[in-house]
């Protein structure tokens, strides 16, 4: 394996990763939000999460 495809690898592959999770977790809360909108209940106060990749 070439030199550049290892360090293309060693920046894509973190950052995919962390783009996949940040959008997963989005995803999550936007599903829990919609449960609790169709059960009636309000949601709690929270902060806005911060991400930080």
């Amino acid at each position: 394996m070439s030199p550049v495809v290892y360090a293309s690898l060693c920046v894509l592959v973190p950052l995919a990763w962390g783009v996949m999770v940040v959008w997963v977790s989005n995803r999550v809360e936007a599903i829990v939000a919609r449960r609790r909108a169709r059960a009636g209940k309000a949601a709690p106060p929270l902060p806005p999460t911060e991400y930080h990749i």
